[in-house]
């Protein structure tokens, strides 16, 4: 795109006196970025027709680097874009922006006034950063691994956001119903091509065609439907925001199996519970020979229990230090009674003698029946995701036996993207262990604190058991992840399928910042 007529050149520090303070631009870290040129609109800036950020160039000097372009007003545009999000031109607007579709990555996009975007906004990699210091009107806002102000928009401070698809809601990018419901049918894929080559769908992006929706923003084309066209499915709005990090919840229900008859309390229901494989699954095995399956939350305590060599067994639930109930099948009949405590004595009741507990107790065996199913659910997953064949897999790479086996060495890590891996060779007296760390931040003394997935393979029970620990230091020791925290095994699937996947697609280095091409 040659030189705008309404675009004057500038120098950096001819740049740098017109900036905002707290524009990155404005503290250029590098002496190239110094040397690098800016351009000036003085005024206004209607602009008729698209405008690609990677295409801003000189008539003169195609090779000469464009760093963003600075407008003195507001700026009114239909479809602002680039596809190279590595690196772009950057957008200071001190007035307001007012755009149908914006679609960036790459960059700075600065507002100094109110950012009104009619249609899509669509932030994409982790180079780019948007900052508005007025309002915030969008229809819909998608990020994926994208820069902002995520207190600001998660609590809607002068934000008014009709769509919010945040990078976070897997529930939600692994769905793709309220993307795939808002953009017209050219520029989203099907799940089939969505995963094509992939496990599972790790991002909102991969529902999104990109071969349609980029020349769509070049001929300055609408992206989404009309909202008489929009079919939400049942997804709710919240606080004056359709988002699926309000109702992931609902998502996950959607897509987790139902394993009982229905919500009732009852004897068929008490055998999946307690004599079931899903049991086995969710339930683990104790010294006193029987299996439980037991959490606390909320102030209730939950317990499911049976006996090895019983053919059912029975559900406990207690309230604080107030009452207890517990349900267990007598000659053919299920039996609810309920204790005082600190009374040991257990008196039987049903809906007819005391209709308020009995009330109580169903809406508890529902909450149960819902983190049961989530638990064997995601512990199934993990298990089918985590297999002894791609743990070997891993294990014996000559890249991980060559850089990350010294497991008492802290320099003998992989880097791969934002996480570390490790692995620790089978001894005497250890098992074979991944380790995983994700989620690394500095607490308030500066230490560095992370999330640990340690992956160990037991020849005695044939699986890769999973544990954590809560601290970084040896002071800390790993302890298995009881099943009930689903979400953490949710989370350690999915961080050992992408590297699993991505292991040799990815940049890794070594702890001594040697790069590796593996």
């Amino acid at each position: 795109m040659p030189l705008h007529p309404a675009l004057q050149a500038l120098s950096a520090a001819e740049a740098a006196r017109l900036m905002p303070a707290d524009s990155s631009y404005r503290h250029a870290p590098h002496d190239y970025l110094l040397q690098a040129r800016y351009l000036w609109v003085d005024g206004d800036w209607h602009v008729d027709g698209a405008l690609d950020l990677d295409a801003i160039h000189f008539d003169a000097g195609d090779d000469e680097y464009i760093r963003a372009i600075i407008v003195r007003g507001d700026m009114h545009i239909k479809n602002l874009y680039n596809g190279e999000t590595d690196g772009s031109c950057g957008l200071i607007v001190l007035g307001d922006l007012h755009a149908e579709n914006v679609v960036v990555g790459g960059q700075e996009i600065y507002v100094g006034g109110s950012l009104h975007v009619s249609g899509l906004y669509w932030g994409d990699y982790n180079h780019g950063d948007l900052q508005v210091k007025g309002e915030v009107h969008m229809r819909v806002f998608l990020e994926t691994d994208y820069g902002y102000d995520r207190a600001r928009f998660r609590q809607q401070r002068d934000v008014n956001i009709r769509y919010a698809l945040y990078d976070d809601d897997e529930a939600g990018y692994d769905s793709g119903r309220l993307l795939t419901a808002l953009l017209q049918a050219p520029f989203t894929l099907s799940r089939e091509e969505a995963m094509a080559g992939e496990e599972r769908i790790w991002s909102w992006k991969y529902w999104i065609n990109h071969d349609t929706l980029f020349p769509a923003l070049e001929a300055n084309q609408s992206l989404l439907r009309d909202e008489a066209e929009v079919d939400l499915g049942g997804i709710p709005l919240v606080d004056g925001c359709y988002s699926i990090d309000i109702c992931a919840e609902l998502i996950e229900r959607a897509q987790i199996p139902f394993l009982f008859a229905d919500e009732r309390i009852s004897l068929e229901n008490l055998r999946v519970f307690t004599a079931s494989p899903a049991f086995q699954a969710a339930s683990q095995a104790y010294e006193d020979d029987c299996r439980r399956f037991e959490y606390e939350q909320d102030g209730i305590f939950y317990r499911l229990h049976c006996d090895n060599g019983e053919d059912i067994g029975g559900v406990y639930i207690r309230q604080g230090d107030d009452f207890a109930l517990w349900l267990e099948a007598e000659e053919g009949c299920l039996k609810q009674y309920y204790c005082r405590l600190p009374s040991e004595d257990w008196h039987l009741f049903d809906a007819e003698s005391w209709p308020q507990m009995d009330a109580f107790l169903q809406e508890e065996w529902q909450k149960l029946q819902w983190t049961f199913c989530k638990t064997v659910h995601y512990r199934r997953l993990f298990l089918q995701t985590v297999t002894w064949e791609k743990f070997a897999a891993l294990f014996e790479l000559p890249l991980v036996r060559q850089y990350c086996s010294d497991y008492a060495d802290p320099e003998s890590v992989l880097y791969i993207g934002d996480f570390t891996f490790q692995v620790r060779p089978e001894t005497e007296n250890d098992w074979p262990r991944i380790t995983m760390t994700a989620k690394g931040y500095y607490d308030e003394d500066n230490h560095y604190q992370a999330t640990f997935y340690h992956y160990e393979y037991h020849a005695d029970s044939k699986e890769v058991v999973l544990l954590t620990q809560d601290g970084n230091g040896y002071a800390f020791e790993p302890y298995i992840v009881p099943y009930h925290h689903s979400d953490f095994y949710r989370e350690a699937a999915a961080l050992f399928a992408q590297t699993d996947n991505k292991f040799g697609g990815r940049t890794i280095y070594t702890g001594s910042n040697e790069y590796l091409n593996p």
